[in-house]
């Protein structure tokens, strides 16, 4: 087949094509699903685990939670959660946990959501995705301390995005 690609045509099944909503865009392919996985599956992969999910899923998280801390010890909130038997530990440990469970969750529907399209859509079964999950978690409590630190602090969102930023710069420029 490569030595004559015009006068062998390749089987039905081993030609792929790039489509979306089931329609077939251009011409197929000229790689096999063989080569894909043998080439594309480790590069694609590590790209989605290394891009995707360990920069931009916690910094979304991040972003997402860093009002929890700040917004519990505003004057009205605060007042109000307060006048129940709860000391400002407890509200700020409950607070950071909860906030850990929420992108917990969020994590794993992700990384299992992805793990069952990899698989019945490109037939990569890589258990790594899911390995992920609990590692993911482990990155996201430490800079999740860092601006629950900084809400405590500070008292603003922004500049518990801010405080998370310069300590993973930090933290990239000490790893490098």
């Amino acid at each position: 087949q490569l030595a004559f690609p015009y006068e062998l045509n390749q089987p039905r099944t081993e030609r792929l094509w790039i489509g979306y909503g089931g329609f077939k865009l251009g011409e197929p392919l000229n790689i096999s699903r063989r080569q894909i996985k043998q080439f594309i599956e480790p590069l694609l992969l590590g790209l989605i685990i290394k891009l995707g999910l360990g920069v931009v899923a916690v910094f979304v998280s991040l972003i997402v939670t860093s009002p929890i801390i700040p917004e519990t010890f505003r004057s009205g909130s605060l007042h109000l959660l307060l006048s129940k038997p709860i000391s400002r530990i407890w509200l700020y440990l409950f607070k950071f946990f909860g906030g850990c469970v929420f992108v917990l969750l969020n994590i794993t529907f992700l990384l299992v959501g992805l793990y069952f399209i990899a698989g019945i859509r490109f037939e990569i079964w890589n258990e790594g995705l899911l390995a992920c999950i609990p590692l993911l978690l482990f990155v996201f409590v430490i800079f999740y301390s860092v601006s629950a630190l900084a809400g405590v602090i500070w008292g603003n969102a922004i500049v518990c995005v801010v405080s998370c930023i310069v300590f993973w710069m930090f933290c990239f420029a000490l790893g490098a």
